[in-house]
This record gives structure tokens, sequence and C-alpha cells, in this order.
């Protein structure tokens, strides 16, 4: 376990007071991994509503600032009364760590996504950002830990490239709104090169999820006051359009801004940065098909194939991360995302 948790409780972890001493020794060993996976799943759903609804931003006449101001408002709002308990912590995490975490999960990475979002297809949007996060985590860690790829770990990551590049061809094969755009594409890989950044600096604070997502969301909000005041974001959210809009509000404000940064938090604490950003990178399969249900993108085989592709190269990723938890090597991949915070 992660020397984080003990500097910080979870209060996830609390055994029931009738629990027996069995019990309580077995049950974070049990626990924690299925608890992990069940955020995952969670932030994979909210995930496909993201990419599927960032879509949508022109059809409600909301700008990228509007969403921001949702994604990172309603949390900040609600997590407000907290920062009291948690700004010790946050003052103890290094600095380079903390901004990692806001520049990787923050303002930065959300307008950039949305903004590639809304130029390009859904299923492509959301098999780069999650896609590339998982490929550019692993090689950092495998290069930190100057250890040798073994034959799954490439033979995983050759999956994943080999199907992000079939989604990226559908997307440049489609015409009209799903077209591909060299911006759009540049865009959404940009985003998932900065949630990487965000994915290796989470453990490297020692924040719990609520501090986690005090440090994304109030710099968020300042910084997009700054940039509203001059002209660079305007919003137009208002009570005129409120009404119209409260589906994109519940899904970004209480989606993407409290359920995924929680549970995206909490499975980092709980599996590790590999195991949560490979688990992630099963949305684009789900995002291809609700998008060809819902947005009407065309679900070609190409596409099927290249989705089929991402998820079995992140199954064998995950595969080889869980059996090698517990050998020395595996400990040295873990421990060298430790020094990526002085980059």
């Amino acid at each position: 376990m992660p020397t984080s948790d003990s500097q910080t409780p979870d209060i996830t972890s609390v055994a029931p007071p009738h629990a027996g001493l069995v019990q309580a020794r077995t049950s974070p060993a049990i626990w924690g991994p299925m608890s992990g996976i069940a955020a995952m799943i969670i932030v994979i759903a909210v995930w496909t509503g993201f990419s599927l609804s960032a879509r949508g931003l022109s059809h409600l006449n909301l700008t990228p600032a509007d969403a921001a101001l949702v994604r990172f408002g309603l949390p900040a709002l609600l997590f407000l009364p907290l920062l009291k308990s948690r700004w010790p912590h946050i003052r103890r995490a290094p600095l380079s760590a903390v901004l990692s975490v806001f520049a990787g999960g923050g303002l930065p990475f959300y307008l950039i996504a949305v903004k590639g979002a809304t130029l390009t297809s859904a299923a492509l949007s959301a098999a780069l950002i999650p896609g590339g996060s998982v490929l550019i985590v692993s090689l950092f860690q495998t290069i930190g830990a100057r250890s040798k790829m073994s034959v799954p770990v490439i033979t995983g990551f050759a999956l994943i490239a080999c199907g992000l590049l079939a989604v990226t061809m559908v997307s440049g094969l489609n015409t009209g709104i799903t077209a591909l755009s060299p911006l759009g594409t540049a865009l959404v890989f940009a985003a998932g090169a900065l949630w990487a950044l965000f994915t290796l600096s989470v453990r490297q604070t020692g924040l719990d999820a609520i501090g986690v997502s005090l440090v994304q969301c109030l710099p968020s909000l300042a910084a997009l006051a700054v940039l509203s005041s001059l002209g660079y974001a305007p919003i137009r959210l208002g009570l005129h359009n409120i009404v119209s809009a409260w589906p994109f509000i519940l899904a970004h404000g209480l989606g993407t801004g409290l359920m995924a940064g929680l549970c995206y938090a909490f499975a980092i604490r709980k599996l590790g940065a590999v195991q949560a950003s490979a688990l992630g990178s099963l949305s684009p399969a789900v995002t291809a098909v609700c998008a060809g249900l819902f947005l009407g993108e065309p679900l070609t085989p190409l596409l099927l194939t290249g989705a089929a592709l991402v998820s079995a190269g992140v199954i064998l990723l995950n595969l080889k991360a869980s059996k090698t938890h517990a050998n020395p090597p595996a400990q040295a991949i873990k421990k060298s995302a430790a020094t990526l915070h002085n980059f």
C-alpha cells in the first residue's frame, strides 16, 4: 500500500465495529482492489457520457468555458468547507506534483479535451485520451525502472497502438461532422498526455480524493475567471439557457466533476497508476457503441476492431501488472513514478 494512505485517513477503509480479527486482516486485501475496480467502472461510465455530451455543446449554445465552469464550480462549491482540513496536507505536498495535478486534471486539460472533442468524433476522443494516457504512463514507468520490456508488455503496447490507429483511420474515412480533423486529433492526444501527467502525479501528492479535487477545481476557477475577464474564455451560461442545459450540467458537474474525479483518485490509490489508467482505456469500446447508438456515428467493422484491439491491449497490460505486483522489479516500476514530478 502507498505511504500516502498512512498520511491521510481513508474513510472508506474503516471496518464495521462488529468485524472480527480475521475479517479485519483479510478484508483490506480483498476489498481494496475490488473497490478500485468498482470505482473505475463508474469512471468509464462518466467518461463515456463526457465524450458524448461534449459534442452537444454547440446545440445548447454553450462554450467550453461554460462546461469548465460547471465541471469545476459544483465540486468547488461542495468541497470548499473541507478546504481547512485539507490545507495542511496540500501545503506539504510537492509543489511540482500539485501543479501537475492542476495541469493534467484541471482547466488546461479540460479546455483542450472539450475543444478537441468538438472537432472530431466521440469514438476518436474516447480512444486517444485514455488510450494514449495508458501508453505514456506505462512507458514512463518502464523507462524509469530501467528494465527491459517483456513480450506481454510489448504486445499490449502494440495492440493499443494498432487499435488507436484503426479508430483514427475510421474518422479519417468519414465525412461531415465525424470527419478527421488534424487539429482535433492533436488536441485530444495532447489531452491524453496531460491526463497521463495527472495519473502519475496524484499519488505523489499524498492527498485523498477530496484534496485532489480541491487542487483541480479551485485553481481552475481562478484561472477561468482571469481568462474570462480578458475575453479569452467567454461564458454564456445564464438563466436563459440553464433550463435546457440541465442534463449537461448534471453530467459534467456531478458526473465528470464529482464522481469521476473522486472515483479516479480513489482507484489510483487502491490499484496504482498503471492499473487505473489501463482499466480506463476500456472506455473506447463503450463509447464507440454508445456513439453509434445515440449520435449516429458509424459502427464499422474497422471501428469495432480498433476498440477491441485497445481493450485487448489494456487487459494484457493489466494482467501483466497484476502478476508482477508482488515482485521487486514491479515495485521498482511503481516507485519510478515518484521521480516524474521533478521534470
